[in-house]
């Protein structure tokens, strides 16, 4: 489930232990590359709980190993295996297109972009798609 990021740490921590009665998230998905971002997801991780990392991190891990330790996270970090995988991912995608159109908020041109981006900077869009027109 995604939740809205815009209220602060305080509000985030309050919708997880709401939709998990207090234990925290048992999975989180980190996507961004920034250390707020990793913190946030050890933030609302429950104890035993998996960390996800795809983003290519260039810094510091924003916790220590005893904080690890007391958590007792499962941490999985690394890149996908793109090329032996993008076959299936691909026709994956054309058959379940419909389950991932919550994903994305709109598609326009790309002579749009900088109008979007605004847009997506003010958190009125999430993921858009450009079209190339090609």
């Amino acid at each position: 489930m995604a939740l809205n990021l815009l209220d602060g740490m305080t509000s985030l921590q309050a919708e997880v232990n709401a939709m998990t009665e207090g234990r925290g998230a048992d999975l989180v998905i980190e996507a961004v590359d920034l250390c707020p971002a990793l913190r946030t997801t050890f933030k609302i991780m429950r104890p035993f709980g998996v960390i996800s990392s795809i983003g290519v991190h260039s810094q510091d891990i924003p916790w220590s190993s005893k904080e690890a330790y007391n958590k007792n996270i499962r941490l999985q970090m690394g890149r996908c295996p793109v090329r032996s995988i993008f076959k299936e991912a691909l026709e994956l995608l054309e058959e379940k297109q419909e389950c991932l159109a919550f994903l994305t908020s709109t598609s326009m041109p790309l002579s749009e972009a900088k109008k979007e981006y605004e847009l997506f900077n003010e958190a009125r869009v999430s993921k858009v798609i450009f079209n190339l027109g090609l």
